[in-house]
């Protein structure tokens, strides 16, 4: 009966899982872009609007904290930053060109 269920539950909910899936590695990979962005030094909590002051509502110095690196860290960041955002544009370019593919799968 369950083996039924899930076959089931497959067959009408692949989509969903497969464009959250999709979505999520992306959103991720965009996040962790971001975040080498910050640790190498190219953007700073007060470049971003808004931020600074949502950190300081929290009370979260935590992420302050892990952005303080020495140069040779920050440089590392820097490139994988870079890396990071090819790799995010490719990820779009690739999703947005098998699209019609992977709605039809």
């Amino acid at each position: 009966v369950l083996g039924f269920a899930w076959m089931v539950f497959l067959r009408y909910c692949t989509c969903v899982i497969v464009w959250t899936t999709i979505l999520l590695t992306l959103f991720g990979s965009i996040a962790l872009t971001f975040y080498f962005y910050f640790l190498g030094g190219i953007l700073v909590v007060e470049d971003v609007p808004g931020l600074e002051d949502a950190l300081a509502q929290q009370g979260d110095t935590t992420f302050q904290e892990s952005l303080n690196s020495d140069k040779d860290s920050e440089q590392a960041y820097a490139i994988m930053a870079y890396v990071g955002t090819v790799c995010c544009i490719l990820l779009l370019a690739l999703v947005i060109a098998m699209r019609n593919s992977i709605q039809n799968a």
